[in-house]
């Protein structure tokens, strides 16, 4: 299809380049060759009479001209995305949809697999990619519409998409079993050396949900290790004196398999709200439109 003799192929491709600022990455978006990409950058700013991308010192920058663009184009990009997928889907077995949903490794370990297996089940043409929280990016991706599904605490969701809640998660504190003291008190925490997991930068201060409501309370928490996931939590406390506050079911989990204990957390730490966030573009593509539901039907059975 051509438009003023633009081809739609190279619309895809001035998306990619104009998203990635980058001749390398772009076509490693659309596993394609780099000399194709180029050969389709030097087509396009023939086309458009700029230059779209300039070098800069040692990187790539849009020209005033192409920011103009990137917005337009993403909107045509995903305009077309959701007439190629929504089509009235009705047999849930016939579903075909590659589905990129961004979660912690939180919600990835105690809803994820309930979710997979009815997926698995139920609708064994859905492609599922599950991808970390990394930066604030996801975000951007999220507006962008570069993800159909992003699993997000309340306190950090964007102002600007709706947001359902799945299921409220409590805290609780995590020790070796063998030097778990017989209770806790305030004093008690806070004189223990803590790990601490900040697997994502949530804001611009950098602190996750419980660091934020527990320098509250005026006080600051001795922070021996820092881990980059919740996975990991496990063993770096087995064998140590050190304290984790963690959330209730995933300390549940871990005690079936580790010598840990689980403590009530002496500071009051507010619930955290998980839920969703889709694109407003996506509404009509049943397969995604599934997909939320399902996930609200098994955080009812957490």
């Amino acid at each position: 299809m051509h438009f003023r003799n633009l081809d739609l192929n190279q619309l895809v491709s001035l998306d990619a380049l104009l998203t990635e600022r980058s001749v390398t990455r772009a076509a490693e978006r659309l596993y394609v060759t780099q000399s194709a990409m180029s050969a389709a950058l030097a087509r396009l700013r023939v086309y458009f009479g700029d230059e779209l991308l300039v070098k800069v010192g040692r990187q790539m920058q849009l020209t005033p001209f192409a920011e103009q663009l990137s917005g337009s184009v993403r909107e045509v990009i995903i305009r077309v995305q959701t007439v190629i997928s929504a089509r009235p889907q009705l047999d849930i077995s016939k579903l075909s949809h590659e589905m990129r949903i961004v979660a912690s490794d939180f919600v990835a370990s105690v809803l994820l697999p309930s979710v997979l297996r009815r997926i698995s089940r139920e609708a064994p043409g859905l492609q599922v990619e599950i991808l970390p929280v990394m930066g604030t990016r996801f975000l951007e991706q999220l507006e962008r519409g570069e993800i159909d599904i992003l699993i997000i605490p309340e306190a950090y969701a964007s102002e600007d998409l709706p947001f359902m809640p799945l299921f409220s998660e409590k805290y609780c504190c995590i020790v070796d079993a063998d030097a778990a003291p017989l209770t806790l008190s305030l004093e008690g925490y806070f004189s223990m050396r803590h790990i601490a997991v900040k697997p994502f930068m949530y804001d611009v201060d950098h602190l996750s949900f419980e660091e934020r409501h527990i320098r509250q309370s005026g006080r600051r928490r001795q922070i021996d290790v820092t881990a980059p996931n919740f996975t990991l939590m496990p063993e770096l406390i087995v064998g140590t004196k050190r304290i984790a506050t963690v959330h209730t079911r995933l300390a549940q989990q871990y005690i079936k398999h580790w010598p840990l204990k689980i403590l009530p957390c002496p500071i009051d730490i507010p619930p955290l709200v998980e839920g969703i966030q889709s694109p407003p573009h996506l509404a009509g593509v049943y397969a995604v439109t599934w997909v939320r539901g399902l996930l609200k039907e098994e955080a009812l059975n957490l």
